[in-house]
């Protein structure tokens, strides 16, 4: 400690305003505010007992997601979740944080709830134990007349940021009554520690000299953890806000490492993920794109999405391992600018099974894998949801993301897809392919990172849109991210008079460890940037950076029906039937006998009333065993609206002999017996119906005008 001449503060008060500006308060108040009473009491006691539980560990993002759920279903998923996203050894049946933060909770509740009215985990030494754990060291300080009890608590080698290596935790019970408090030098002082009394003549309550040595002659190491709870940390007599730091960074550490992006999505993913799925949620990259697939000049939606771990299992005694990927992908619109969604417009999933040798995995875990598809777009204002599960394990991992597809041609240039690759194959097969850029086949990784010996690919395409046919000039700048200047080199392009659209590739010079930006720039004559896309990469101090495995399927250029397909199921829920129609007649046309698509042309065909068209399309799904109820139910509605109802009701009949639960085909087969005058059979079956949704009003009315 260095001798400096005795001074007295004249006043502590400014040092406890500038500390409560930079964060002070109790340190006992609430992590993450109090909720709404409301929100609170709507809770059951299993709730209320868990949320004290977390108390001091769950983060303001998980908080507001549990006060918004609505049912136990929900509340149970979270809980699992979050337990499992501070699990130490996940795929092991022991969560060990959750088991030890449950002892200290527990230990709390028992050994400091001693002269207070609290329950012990509310008390300042109930807190520091459930955040910190069991003290290296326990000194107490509570049999000498001069000083207020008080209690230091010595904490070594925990490891977490913000934390020195070593450190104090005092305590102090005011006045001798009450529970113990928190201690902090930078507000509190010795003098708080001091009993005013035999000793302490002419040493005033803000005299931090004086009181230190009273202190010092009684309890030299409580006198040291008075002026700083960091050992050796020289303050010159004077506050510790080093102290005050550190105290700050203990109550949010249990905080600090916790990625609560599952927290935030969880509203999101909820009615998708199975619930025996939130054992364990995963983070992930990704990387999403619109581009214009050039056989057909239909926009497909692109994604890659990179999960920062996998799992898998072994297949019997042998040394093969496998997972099995689930995608599920749904496509909504957007309703307004503010981000509101409405009806999905498109949904689908795949699964995407793999396996290998013990060696094999390894290799793949550690390299990374990517999953990648692709899929046509309408246009529009839409939010992507992607969603992947691991059933090994029971992972999953969530993306979403808003994409724009505008109609029609644009009326300038355009430049999509710039990105960032290492890798590029000439492509030698006829085939829808995620990232495919014209003849090139591209390996996308989202995480962007190249080792310095790799070879660095920017690519990206450029559509001349309604311009005149003259020549679109453009440039790729490459530069350091941070300092423009102190790297920078440009790559011209051009896209000539005759052409459309075309693709760029452009292979980059060797570069030095870095974060670099790249853009692509148009520039017409007269100099004037019009339109550029930005991308980023790193290159690594390594010479290279190992090839990521990537999964996704290939669709044969001959099943391009099935994306027509698509279209069509895109636009009619977009209420644009004759747009719809035309891409189904189009998907028909070239797959005239698959059975889906004539059963969903059919159904579009019967919204639109062209019966006869529907009379002669349903006819190749007559030798389809599978189909043969759709047949007989489309057949018969079309029979109906026909006003040919003894052939309808013949038809329907044929259809809930096959199935005999679809409310559709028993209302319409009930109507149709009205029609003929069959009243009996038409009150079999309309009560059949009522008895599978009884919400019916319609059919309820009907039933008993028949009584």
């Amino acid at each position: 400690m260095k001798d400096t001449k005795n001074k007295k503060m004249k006043g502590i008060f400014p040092v406890l305003l500038f500390c409560l500006l930079i964060g002070g308060g109790s340190f006992l108040q609430p992590l993450h505010g109090n909720p709404a009473k409301k929100e609170v009491n709507r809770l059951s006691k299993k709730y209320l007992d868990w949320l004290n539980l977390v108390s001091y560990i769950i983060t303001r993002a998980e908080r507001t997601t549990f006060f918004k759920l609505t049912n136990d279903r929900d509340r149970d998923m979270f809980i699992s979740l979050f337990w499992n996203m501070r699990d130490p050894s996940p795929g092991t049946d022991e969560n060990e944080f959750k088991e030890e933060h449950i002892r200290r909770f527990q230990y709390a509740q028992k050994y400091f709830k001693y002269g207070t009215p609290r329950e012990g985990w509310r008390t300042d030494m109930g807190r520091i134990y459930i955040i910190l754990g069991e003290p290296s060291s326990r000194n107490r300080f509570e049999s000498d007349s001069s000083i207020y009890p008080a209690r230091v608590w010595s904490y070594y080698g925990i490891k977490r940021p913000g934390l020195p290596p070593a450190f104090w935790i005092v305590f102090v019970q005011e006045q001798g009554l009450g529970e113990y408090r928190i201690y902090d030098p930078s507000v509190d002082g010795p003098g708080q520690l001091v009993k005013r009394g035999k000793g302490t003549e002419g040493v005033e309550i803000n005299d931090i000299r004086g009181n230190y040595e009273v202190l010092e002659q009684a309890h030299p190491e409580l006198a040291k953890a008075s002026l700083s709870l960091i050992p050796n940390e020289s303050v010159d007599f004077a506050p510790s806000l080093r102290s005050r730091e550190l105290l700050n960074s203990v109550m949010v550490s249990p905080t600090r490492k916790i990625n609560d992006s599952y927290a935030t999505n969880f509203l999101k993913y909820r009615g998708v993920v199975d619930v025996d799925y939130s054992i364990s949620y995963i983070e992930s990259l990704n990387k999403t794109m619109v581009l214009k697939n050039p056989e057909t000049g239909l926009d497909f939606v692109h994604f890659a999405l990179r999960p920062k771990s996998l799992s898998s299992a072994a297949l019997g005694e042998t040394d093969t391992y496998s997972f099995n990927f689930d995608l599920t992908v749904s496509l909504t619109k957007k309703t307004d600018r503010r981000g509101e969604t409405g009806e999905t417009v498109f949904e689908y999933r795949k699964r995407f099974p793999f396996s290998g040798t013990g060696e094999e995995m390894m290799r793949h875990f550690y390299n990374g894998m990517i999953i990648s598809d692709c899929f046509p777009v309408v246009e529009g204002e839409y939010r992507l949801a992607v969603l992947l599960q691991n059933r090994v394990n029971k992972e999953f991992t969530y993306f979403d993301t808003d994409i724009s597809v505008p109609a029609g041609a644009p009326p300038h240039p355009v430049l999509t897809g710039v990105l960032v690759t290492g890798e590029i194959k000439a492509l030698n097969r006829r085939a829808f392919l995620p990232f495919r850029f014209r003849d090139m086949e591209i390996t996308l990784d989202p995480r962007n990172t190249f080792g310095t010996r790799d070879k660095i690919y920017v690519v990206f395409s450029l559509d001349r849109g309604k311009t005149k046919e003259e020549p679109v000039k453009g440039v790729v700048e490459v530069h350091d991210f941070f300092e423009p200047g102190k790297y920078k080199k440009s790559y011209p392009f051009e896209i000539a008079a005759d052409e459309k659209r075309r693709a760029f590739s452009r292979e980059l010079e060797p570069m030095n460890p870095g974060y670099y930006g790249v853009t692509a720039r148009l520039v017409p004559d007269e100099g004037k940037p019009v339109e550029e896309k930005t991308e980023t990469f790193t290159v690594t101090v390594s010479g290279h950076v190992p090839d990521t495995t990537q999964l996704y399927r290939a669709v044969p250029l001959e099943n391009g029906f099935l994306y027509y397909h698509i279209l069509g199921i895109q636009y009619q829920r977009l209420n644009k039937l004759e747009k719809a129609e035309a891409f189904m007649e189009k998907a028909f046309a070239m797959k005239p006998g698959y059975p889906v698509l004539v059963k969903d042309l059919c159904m579009l065909l019967l919204r639109m009333k062209k019966i006869d068209r529907v009379f002669r399309v349903v006819e190749s799904l007559k030798a389809v065993e599978k189909f043969r109820f759709d047949y007989f139910a489309i057949k018969g509605k079309a029979f109906f609206q026909n006003r040919r109802y003894v052939e309808a009701a013949e038809s329907l009949a044929e259809a809930n002999r096959i199935y005999d639960s679809d409310i559709t085909v028993l209302n319409t087969l009930g109507f149709a017996y009205l029609k003929t005058g069959n009243k009996a059979e038409a009150k079999k079956v309309l009560a059949a119906s009522l008895r599978l949704d009884d919400r019916q009003e319609t059919i309820a009315r009907a039933l008993e005008g028949l009584k």
